[in-house]
Formats: C-alpha cells, sequence, structure tokens
C-alpha cells in the first residue's frame, strides 16, 4: 500500500576505493539482523529520469558487506544491475546484469557463506548475476541502501517491497 524513496546528493557511498584505505560509508539504509539462510528480494520503480541507485545489502560490518544494486542511468554503469563484494576493505565486482525496465526485481540468496544474486523485470524470470562466497558469521544485518557515488546529480531510489524469504524447514 504503498513505497519508499530514498533521495541522496553527491557522494554518498558504501565503497573502500581501490587502496582499500578511502573508504566512503555515507550512504543511506534501512538494515535489520537475521541469522542463518535466507534469500531477500526488492522491487524497485525507476523514475522518468532513470535517477535510481541502490538496491540490497548484507552488512557485517564496514569491512565485510555484499551489495546487489540497480545503479543510475547518470552513471558510469549507465542502469546495469551489479554484484559486489567488500570484504577486508578490498572491493570485488562479481557479476552484473543489463535491465533496461522502469520495472526492477533484485534478488539475493544466502545459504551459509553462499551469496548468489539475481535481476529480473517481472519477479517470474530470473536472471543470475554471479556468485560469490563471503564468510559473515551470524548475526547479519540485511536491507535497503541507496547511493549518490562520486559527483553525479542527486539519486532517487524508489523500493516499492522489500520482503525476507526465509527456507522451508526439512
Amino acid at each position: 500500500q504503498g513505497w519508499l524513496e530514498i533521495h541522496v546528493g553527491p557522494n554518498h557511498d558504501l565503497w573502500w576505493g581501490p587502496d582499500g584505505r578511502s573508504g566512503n560509508m555515507e550512504a543511506p539504509r534501512m538494515l535489520q539482523p537475521i541469522s542463518g539462510d535466507f534469500a531477500l528480494e526488492v522491487k524497485m520503480t525507476s523514475s522518468d529520469q532513470q535517477k535510481e541507485h541502490g538496491g540490497i545489502l548484507v552488512w557485517k560490518d564496514e569491512s565485510s558487506f555484499v551489495r546487489l544494486d540497480k545503479t543510475s542511468a547518470l552513471h558510469a554503469f549507465r542502469g546495469d544491475i551489479r554484484f559486489e563484494t567488500h570484504v577486508n576493505r578490498r572491493y570485488q565486482a562479481i557479476g552484473r546484469g543489463t535491465q533496461t525496465s522502469v520495472v526492477n526485481y533484485l534478488r539475493l540468496e544466502r545459504a551459509k557463506h553462499e551469496f548468489q544474486a539475481y535481476c529480473s523485470i517481472d519477479g517470474q524470470s530470473w536472471q543470475s548475476c554471479g556468485t560469490a562466497t563471503v564468510v559473515m558469521h551470524d548475526p547479519v544485518l540485511v536491507g535497503m541502501h541507496a547511493l549518490c557515488p562520486g559527483n553525479i546529480p542527486p539519486t532517487i531510489t524508489r523500493f516499492d517491497y522489500f520482503k525476507i524469504i526465509r527456507p522451508a524447514a526439512t
């Protein structure tokens, strides 16, 4: 029955930079604690100007987190979906998806220390954005984030929903 829209000004990021020392952890985020295996899913609707930049975040601390982002069309990534890890203050691009839809779904699944990322334009057919192993002991924090990296124009990121899906008990 609504949505969350986050407006972010320039130079608000979740990024350590290539040297691992010049971090910028100023991006707004909404997180909650969780333990065990899970899947996270968001539905995002782009603005007419495609100014969104944000997505799903799994956060242990500033030195260990995983991001799955829908990037801004105004950024060098030109609106791609990006899956990346940040471990020991080092960034690694894991994979990407290309979506030109106004509506985008992002999904990140965790099984122990393995993360699988997906994107979709309909929430039914999913494109893989990669798999990564990142050791994060429970509990971790999960949720949504929005960015405005560098000096690009301010971003507007809209989340139509965020849900946590737990595996069925066996």
